[in-house]
């Protein structure tokens, strides 16, 4: 285990790539030695995505990375070079961190990553409710990256949450309270999936 503290940098809004999917963090075969990353490597992709988006949203930090790393190369007859490199990566190098990443995403569903990472945003911010118009902000930002013909129709909310966090920081209308409810109804849409 890294005993460094966990680095959270300004990160670029998006990290594009497109396939398979697979819960944040949590391997779905991690009572069993994987065989090969060939046969995961959709799903590997798509897990490594979604961390991109928690880390990038503040909710995972790099020890955190790191050690989802360490337990998946252990785990691995043949693991990836890029998630080897990830686990000997050292928490305060982000940029390092990133990289690797990227390199483990390639080929992974971008939408498909950000609903999965949905639920876990929730239960963030439900945990840590002075953190929601921060995450509502960047959320935006990702979203707002792409073209909008290219957000799928139940993706387009950000925008209209962080609208009504900086209403209400002016005093123009309502409460940071009621956009914050407003935000916790919107990722309740999304449910955790297995």
């Amino acid at each position: 285990m890294r005993s460094l503290s966990a680095s959270r940098a300004c990160l670029p809004y998006r990290i594009r790539t497109t396939d398979h999917n697979c819960p944040p963090v949590q391997s779905h075969d991690s009572d069993r030695k994987l065989q090969g990353h060939s046969v995961m490597s959709g799903a590997l992709a798509q897990e490594s995505q979604s961390i991109t988006l928690l880390f990038q949203y503040g909710v995972v930090s790099a020890t955190d990375i790191i050690t989802w790393a360490d337990s998946l190369v252990e785990k691995m007859d043949s693991p990836p070079d890029a998630l080897l490199d990830l686990s000997a990566t050292p928490s305060h190098k982000t940029g390092d961190i990133l990289s690797c990443l990227h390199r483990l995403s390639a080929g992974a569903d971008f939408w498909d990553a950000l609903r999965k990472t949905l639920p876990r945003l929730r239960d963030f911010i439900a945990a840590h409710p002075d953190q929601a118009e921060n995450i509502a902000h960047h959320l935006s930002g990702t979203v707002l990256s792409f073209d909008y013909s290219e957000v799928p129709a139940d993706l387009r909310f950000p925008d209209r949450i962080d609208d009504a966090f900086s209403l209400a920081r002016q005093g123009t209308y309502g409460t940071r309270e009621t956009a914050y409810q407003y935000f916790l109804l919107e990722l309740n849409k999304f449910q955790p999936t297995l």
